[in-house]
């Protein structure tokens, strides 16, 4: 079918060929047919390469190539299952690459009529098909022996103050044959049964956590003995017998703790601001706060990647200085804290609460030097433009000026202030600093009493004066002395007679 009407392609115009026909296509959507050639007694395969029908004889050994099934394996090669009539068998023929390999799989009660060929998720052939003596319908595949049964590693027997979300984890995944590990069931129950009698917990069959498994929240109580296992599936679908039961007995968490500072809408908040959170308390007597974990996201209540998440242990376990260059002016973000408690066990996060940070400062301006103002001094005075911030009440905090002889360039500034609360909007460039006759240009922030940086002003350009000349009269008095001192030192010594 072309999209408007049927096209028919002669494949084989052999004498009675194309009975027993299975077609499949290949990797590149191509059409291919397995057939039997009657007046031969032949299985053939015919391939379409693109241009034309390329037919091989796959096996010509007596009456062979009834009821076919034509698959292609993992690695897009052609198999065909097939009766071969003159020793009542049946056949599978695979191609390797080069040649056709024959197998009998079925000698027994003429096997092999209307087969039907797969290949399971490991690669491996299944077969289909009827035994026409018996009437029996049969099947086909390589033994397949069970995964061996898993081990669980952690929570280890007789655990105790576990985490009400423990991860479950076992050994890595085996199998006698090498099959691959396709997929687990994990299972917590509160009774050591034999069968798993009402779980509180059944994964199902789980793709994606084969080794291992995070609970999640609400399914496990405080103080309470839990018995877990596991079993494993291969890729042919055989399961492994459960892993034995293992026990571990679960913690009670520490008390969800408290958003405190900076409180829930606060705006205008310092870019470093300190998070505090509410003190460290747990239902049982002599546990002690042994870890913390800060959380920030800039999307309320999505915290699958936040931006900030650390955890701390033995210091900044209720409140904790953040550094500059985390937050950006004029943002708003969400925080949450949760507390561990000495037995490992986390309590749940805190409510989010959310604040935002307070508006930089605005960019000053260079007021003086100006821009390309020659013959200046080389202690001359920097003056920016005065303090201005959005943020009703913010208050001049400090500057920093910079001066650099290449002009966009301040990794190796010639000058560089540091950050100076005294000098907010002009400065004086110590002595022995800048050069006479030359170029320099300069930049200066301010910042605001919050933390907050402005941007850098833009550049401006001065240069300095030439170097001051000496008067003639210094020069002449300067050389007699010089001829003087001479002559002094080569004249002859005159003794009195």
């Amino acid at each position: 079918w072309n999209g408007s009407a049927w096209v028919i392609d002669i494949v084989d115009s052999g004498v009675e060929v194309g009975s027993y026909c299975s077609l499949q296509f290949d990797c590149v959507d191509n059409p291919a047919i397995s057939y039997y050639d009657a007046v031969n007694g032949d299985l053939k395969y015919a391939h379409w390469s693109g241009t034309n029908w390329e037919v091989q004889v796959v096996d010509s050994k007596g009456q062979v190539g009834l009821y076919t099934s034509l698959e292609f394996d993992s690695s897009r090669r052609p198999a065909i299952s097939y009766h071969d009539a003159s020793n009542g068998t049946l056949k599978l023929a695979r191609w390797n690459g080069e040649k056709w390999n024959l197998e009998t799989i079925d000698d027994t009660q003429a096997a092999g009529h209307w087969t039907s060929l797969a290949f399971d998720l490991c690669g491996s052939p299944a077969i289909s098909y009827d035994s026409p003596i018996t009437g029996d319908l049969k099947y086909a595949s390589p033994l397949n022996p069970s995964p061996s049964q898993p081990v669980n590693n952690s929570p280890a027997n007789g655990a105790t103050y576990v985490s009400l979300t423990p991860t479950l984890e076992c050994a890595v995944f085996a199998d006698p044959c090498g099959d691959s590990h396709r997929a687990s069931e994990w299972v917590i129950a509160t009774e050591n049964c034999e069968v798993n009698c009402s779980p509180v917990f059944d994964s199902g069959v789980d793709l994606t956590n084969l080794l291992k498994i995070e609970v999640p929240t609400g399914v496990l109580e405080p103080i309470t003995t839990y018995y877990w296992c596991v079993r494993h599936q291969d890729c042919r679908g055989a399961w492994s017998k459960y892993s034995a039961k293992t026990a571990f007995i679960t913690g009670s968490p520490p008390e969800q703790p408290v958003n405190v500072t900076p409180a829930d809408g606060a705006m205008s908040v310092s870019v470093t601001p300190s998070l505090v959170a509410s003190a460290f308390s747990d239902p049982e007597a002599g546990d002690r706060h042994v870890a913390t974990q800060w959380q920030m996201t800039t999307n309320s209540d999505n915290y699958s990647t936040p931006f900030f998440d650390q955890r701390v242990e033995r210091t900044s376990l209720t409140s904790l200085d953040l550094p500059a260059g985390v937050l950006a002016n004029r943002t708003t973000y969400y925080w949450r804290v949760r507390y561990q408690d000495n037995h490992g066990t986390w309590s749940e996060f805190s409510a989010e609460t959310a604040f935002t940070t307070n508006s930089a400062p605005e960019t000053p301006a260079n007021v003086q030097p100006t821009e390309g103002e020659a013959k200046v001094s080389r202690t001359p005075t920097l003056q920016g433009s005065p303090f201005s911030d959005a943020d009703a009440g913010e208050g001049h905090q400090a500057s920093q000026w910079r001066v650099t002889s290449v002009a966009g360039s301040y990794s190796s500034p010639v000058w560089d202030s540091g950050v100076d609360e005294s000098n907010l909007t002009q400065i004086t460039i110590p002595a022995g600093t800048l050069e006479y006759d030359t170029s320099y240009y300069w930049q200066v922030r301010y910042q605001d009493s919050q933390g907050s940086w402005s941007s850098w002003s833009v550049e401006t350009g001065f240069s300095t004066g030439a170097a001051p000349s000496v008067p003639a009269a210094l020069l002449i008095a300067a050389a007699v002395v010089g001829v003087v001192a001479v002559v002094a030192m080569t004249a002859p010594l005159m003794l009195p007679m």
